[in-house]
């Protein structure tokens, strides 16, 4: 459940102990990344100009513009998922 739900790998487990591997990055499809961090660019061509850049915060308004990019055809590139329906996310402390 820690894995499939949260994210969260445990490793060298035993009756009474768990070791967990969590980190500041992850990913999560882009619809559910409203008011996060970008760990990664993705950017758009034409023009070719980056539509978020790592450290930038994700709002509705950038997420309508990249559904509109991709309705039109534009090429989306930059993100470690070669479809960019996920990107890398800073998690907020």
């Amino acid at each position: 459940m820690l894995r499939d739900e949260y994210d969260i790998q445990i490793e060298f487990g035993d009756i009474g102990n768990i070791q967990a591997y969590i980190s500041i990055g992850d990913r999560m499809p882009l619809e559910k990344n409203v008011g996060r961090i970008a760990g990664e660019m993705l950017m758009c061509y034409p023009p070719g100009i980056p539509i978020l850049t790592p450290g930038e915060r994700i709002t509705q308004e950038i997420l309508d513009y990249i559904e509109y990019a991709r309705e039109k055809g534009c090429s989306l590139q930059g993100t470690q998922d070669l479809e960019c329906r996920e990107m890398r996310i800073l998690t907020e402390i």
